[in-house]
Order: structure tokens, then C-alpha cells, then sequence
């Protein structure tokens, strides 16, 4: 088993934390399993205007496999309350954050 396989194998049977949403993508809905769930994410704008400004936004991390699916058109029910996607930033660690913004 490679170190990646490794990786993966410990981030899909890692079930302590995080919790399932409804993901929606062009009118279907589906069940994604996330990693964690922060409503308070800091996040430095590097483009435009705004750059090196600060602020803070929930964020979904998620398994990179699972995150496959994912587009800026998606929209997440977390907890009875809808989020749109701002960014999708995948890590070297095979995990994806998710960037999101309030509906």
C-alpha cells in the first residue's frame, strides 16, 4: 500500500468527527460525508482591491474523493441552513477545503 493509499484509508475510516450534509448539484441531491465543519474560517483575499484583506467564512473540509463532485454551483445543506461555494482549495494531504458563503 502506497502512502497515499494510506492516507486515504485513514481519512475514509475517520469518523469521530465531522458528520454528513446534503450536497445539491444541478437539481440532484446527494449525502456527502465531511472531515469538519468551521463556521468561523479566516481567509486573506489576494486578488483586487480587497487584497490582504481579512475576513471570516464558514468552511467544509472534506475528503478529496468525495469533494470530486463538487463545483462552485454546488450548494450544501448543513444543519437546516444553505451554503454556496466562494472557493474550492485541495491540499497536498488529500483533503479539500471548501470556501463557503450563506444563502
Amino acid at each position: 500500500m502506497t502512502f497515499e493509499e494510506m492516507i486515504e484509508a485513514d481519512l475514509a475510516n475517520c469518523n469521530e468527527f465531522g458528520g454528513i450534509c446534503n450536497h445539491t448539484i444541478n437539481g440532484t441531491t446527494v449525502p456527502l460525508e465531511y472531515l469538519c465543519f468551521d463556521e468561523n474560517t479566516e481567509v486573506v483575499f489576494e486578488k483586487d482591491e480587497y487584497s490582504g484583506a481579512e475576513t471570516t467564512v464558514p468552511a467544509l473540509t472534506v475528503q478529496t474523493t468525495k469533494a470530486a463532485a463538487i463545483s462552485h454551483k454546488s450548494l450544501f445543506d448543513i444543519d437546516g441552513e444553505i451554503f454556496g461555494v466562494i472557493e474550492i482549495d485541495m491540499k497536498k494531504d488529500n483533503t479539500t477545503i471548501v470556501y463557503l458563503d450563506r444563502q
